[in-house]
């Protein structure tokens, strides 16, 4: 296994607990995206096209996404072998004004919001951000911290992103364990101020911190946070290390999880939510062992985010359609995390 996937597999796997973060009003939005899923192709048209070209979409990878961005050859986002082409094949063929950030996922959040604000600065156009688990947490920062971002970003959408932190690195920064993480990172040009940034106190701390301004952000600007769990697999099915993952966290923490990221903690305190099952973590971003569209995906969200701009006088807490094909219900609660 390569060292990028091993620590992208290691070091956001095991998210923290939040008691607090899950007292606020959520609306499960599931529901509606099964629906706008099975009639995409009749709902999202050239009015659709359209009104998406008047923005920029900045897509913003996660944790050592550039380590796999970087590799090989540069070439046609239609190859279809790293994060977001597939989008980006879409949305160039679609004419619509997209940029995928090389962040640097191991920095600080502050330095990653530093060059995240620098896009959202030189677009001419209004932004819509796309980000993906780590990536989510970077999103966060810049649009609590940076206010010319703030005021140019008109919506949201989150995949897999884990806000509470993670219990493996509150382990790889342990005294006798910290000097050989940052070593390996070192050998990859890497620091290890990211790991720092999730350290489970750091984002309990951070979300107790910024709660005011979170909620003062999710009832201002359209925001989904999409979140997966994948079951195990049973014979037959391809050994990965995502299926590793799941069958660790069942096992030891008894939670329904993507592979890295427990179900419960992808979901933005405030925010309208998708819950989705059968998804691994790198599905809705790149190719895995099993057949996913991500462009119906990223159709489906974008189209229920578009009517969330459309309705400027609801907030961004309610959804148009009613969530009635699932059952409502504690995330919190559905995937067994109980706060400290």
């Amino acid at each position: 296994m390569k060292l990028h996937h091993l620590l992208i597999a290691c070091l956001i796997t095991f998210n923290a607990r939040s008691p607090e973060a899950w007292a606020l009003d959520q609306r499960d939005a599931t529901g509606e995206y099964m629906k706008t899923w099975r009639q995409i192709d009749a709902e999202f048209g050239d009015p659709q096209v359209e009104r998406l070209r008047r923005y920029k979409l900045i897509l913003v990878p996660g944790f050592l996404s550039d380590l796999v961005i970087n590799s090989g050859a540069p070439g046609n986002p239609c190859q279809a072998d790293k994060h977001f082409d597939d989008q980006m094949c879409w949305l160039e063929r679609l004419a619509v004004p997209y940029q995928r950030i090389t962040m640097q996922a191991d920095e600080s959040l502050s330095r990653n919001a530093e060059i995240l604000e620098e896009a959202i600065a030189a677009s001419e156009q209004d932004v819509i951000l796309i980000s993906h688990s780590k990536g989510g947490i970077d999103s966060l920062e810049a649009l609590l911290n940076r206010p010319a971002a703030r005021q140019k970003v008109k919506g949201w959408i989150s995949i897999q992103a884990p806000f509470f932190g993670s219990l493996l690195a509150d382990w790889a920064l342990k005294e006798g364990i910290r000097p050989l993480v940052q070593r390996a990172l070192r050998e990859h040009g890497k620091s290890i101020e990211s790991l720092e940034s999730m350290q489970t106190l750091e984002r309990k701390a951070y979300y107790r911190l910024h709660k005011e301004e979170i909620d003062s952000l999710v009832g201002e600007l359209p925001v989904l946070s999409f979140s997966s769990w994948k079951e195990e697999e049973g014979g037959g099915q391809a050994y990965t290390v995502f299926s590793l993952l799941r069958g660790l966290l069942f096992q030891w923490l008894g939670v329904q999880n993507d592979g890295m990221v427990p179900l419960a903690s992808q979901v933005l305190p405030g925010t309208d939510f998708v819950r989705i099952p059968s998804l691994s973590h790198d599905d809705p971003v790149m190719p895995q062992c099993v057949d996913f569209d991500r462009v119906r995906f990223t159709k489906t969200l974008l189209s229920m985010l578009l009517k969330r701009l459309e309705l400027s006088g609801v907030s961004a807490g309610t959804s148009p359609i009613a969530p009635t094909e699932t059952g409502g219900g504690p995330i919190l609660q559905e995937s067994g995390l109980r706060g400290p």
